[in-house]
């Protein structure tokens, strides 16, 4: 999900999207699920960020917020999507996940 398919969000919702863009881009460019950096272009993960930050930024609005363990079933669920015809399971994404909420809760 790319910047410009939630151009038309309600301003708050889309401000706390891209806030959460350049943290969700580092942890998982990091990551490199997929080991193919530093060959890759930079954006190659791109889809997977803007639909984790897209996930990220509703599930702050529900009445349970956004903690690490919906951030670990986020990139889990993107991520597995995504590239479901290699293993990867939700442990797998507890570590990019706890970096993403770190970094998110930072201040």
């Amino acid at each position: 999900m790319k910047k410009e398919y939630y151009k038309n969000l309600p301003e708050l919702q889309r401000e706390r999207l891209e806030s959460y863009v350049p943290a969700v881009t580092k942890v998982i460019n990091e990551w490199d699920y997929l080991n193919i950096f530093p060959g890759a272009p930079e954006d190659y993960y791109e889809r997977e960020i803007y639909a984790i930050c897209f996930h990220m930024g509703l599930a702050a609005l529900m009445k349970n917020g956004l903690d690490f363990l919906r951030i670990t079933q986020i990139v889990y669920i993107e991520m597995a999507h995504s590239f479901s015809i290699l293993e990867i399971d939700e442990k797998m994404c507890r570590e990019p996940a706890r970096k993403i909420f770190e970094e998110i809760n930072k201040e």
